[in-house]
């Protein structure tokens, strides 16, 4: 059987002044439908008979944990 956990004004607090500052209100209007403008970038090309754009894909960056190992792989000078 657990316990309940207690939480403290203090740490309401605290976790409020962490919280906080780092959020804001949602605007839709600040972010683009890459995905969706990509689509219909296609189903144009293809409707007007069109070769269809080059799919371009970021290329994936080394996670941290990758980083470290082959940071410990590479010879030291």
């Amino acid at each position: 059987m657990t316990k309940p956990v207690v939480i403290t004004e203090d740490e309401i607090t605290l976790a409020l002044q962490l919280i906080n500052p780092l959020t804001s209100e949602f605007g839709p209007s600040k972010y683009k439908d890459r995905h969706r403008e990509g689509l219909m970038e296609i189903i144009r090309a293809k409707v007007e008979g069109k070769a269809i754009p080059e799919i371009v894909r970021p290329q994936a960056q080394p996670t941290q944990e990758e980083r470290r190992s082959r940071a410990r792989r590479s010879p030291r000078s």
